[in-house]
């Protein structure tokens, strides 16, 4: 296994990964949770991964913002152990780039100087946890799986979530606009008045949208069409 100062002598660019198990790399497990770690201190990587290695989660070290952007993929999910003074992008600013980028990584914060305004600030731009150095191993270990788990729920939220996506665009637009007046509670008749259209077509368009959907009752077309209109869940928290 590489040494930990061999990978932060490494030239800009070049990425240390730190799997537990052989074939673990960020491209062979494309919807397995992950944990990064961006921080420009060795000896702190050092110390986070061998607190988390018992987790059995692939563990991904970086000492700046910019290798760990050239490395993580747009659908990665887990936590991110983020410094905020790396050397030119800071953590702040990569923090922000992918809650607006709609990250699935939780984001845990560490800091040797983390005051009130910066912590308030980490908090409201969507970090699960914020940790002040020197870190203990029992800190790390349970914020991280605090954002483990929350990023597991999410992530699998978010597939639930775009299979009900895909699954309600079966409908044309005109079964869609039917569907969304009787979820929101206007009956049939109603419905075709808001549509001009008469309650008989209604009816039919409420047949399609059922066999279209694969359901059995309008309680499920309803549950997808909710589901499927439903905020999909990112690293920014609520």
């Amino acid at each position: 296994m590489m040494l930990l100062a061999d990978s932060i002598n490494k030239p800009s660019g070049e990425v240390r990964d730190m799997p537990y198990r052989a074939g673990n790399s960020p491209d062979d497990m494309p919807h397995k949770p992950k944990i990064f770690i961006v921080d420009d201190d060795p000896d702190i990587i050092r110390l986070f991964e061998s607190s988390l290695q018992s987790m059995g989660t692939p563990i991904h070290s970086f000492a700046s913002a910019e290798d760990f952007l050239a490395a993580v993929k747009p659908k990665d999910f887990g936590c991110l152990i983020l410094d905020l003074a790396l050397p030119n992008m800071s953590g702040t600013e990569l923090q922000r780039m992918l809650v607006e980028a709609g990250t699935e990584l939780k984001i845990v914060i560490v800091s040797g100087f983390a005051d009130v305004p910066s912590v308030v600030q980490a908090f409201r731009a969507g970090a699960v946890d914020v940790i002040q150095k020197p870190i203990g191993r029992d800190s790390i270990r349970e914020a991280v799986r605090r954002a483990m788990a929350k990023a597991q729920a999410d992530h699998e939220f978010r597939l639930k979530r775009d299979a009900a996506v895909e699954i309600i665009d079966r409908l044309s637009p005109r079964e869609k606009e039917v569907l969304a007046r009787l979820v929101a509670g206007r009956a049939n008749k109603q419905a075709a008045v808001d549509l001009e259209l008469s309650v008989r077509t209604v009816e039919v368009h409420r047949a399609h949208i059922m066999a279209k959907l694969s359901v059995r009752s309008f309680a499920e077309a309803m549950h997808l069409w909710l589901l499927a209109q439903s905020e999909p869940r990112t690293g920014k928290t609520n």
